[in-house]
């Protein structure tokens, strides 16, 4: 998705280093997708770098996905950091991830709240 919503071949040296899970394109999209997932009862499964991206369980909780796919090395990891959500907290999340016009900005911003 991120490689055709980008037009970027991430094994393409020249212009790799514009893609990014983190690009406000990319959040924005995926924030449509599970909401109207959700909104037709629908499932929403998310793999790849997304997936294994600690810093985007808050984010993708935000916008609604209950179901995450991780490897069993992660799996207390990802419960705890879960357990640590609250839905005001959430919510304000979203917006504020919302507001950044950088993926540099958004990825920092991930990073900061999960370090508090």
């Amino acid at each position: 998705m991120i490689q055709y919503t980008m037009a970027v071949d991430r094994n393409n040296e020249k212009v790799s280093y514009l893609y990014s899970h983190y690009h406000p394109a990319i959040i924005r999209s995926l924030r449509m997708i599970i909401k109207q997932a959700i909104s037709n009862d629908k499932r929403v499964y998310i793999c790849g770098e997304v997936a294994r991206d600690i810093n985007m369980v808050p984010l993708l909780l935000a916008f609604g996905l209950r179901q995450l796919s991780v490897n069993s090395s992660s799996i207390l990891k990802v419960r705890c950091l879960i357990s640590k959500w609250d839905t005001n907290s959430l919510e304000e999340l979203e917006q504020k991830v919302l507001e950044f016009d950088t993926a540099e900005d958004i990825e920092n911003y991930l990073q900061y709240c999960l370090s508090l």
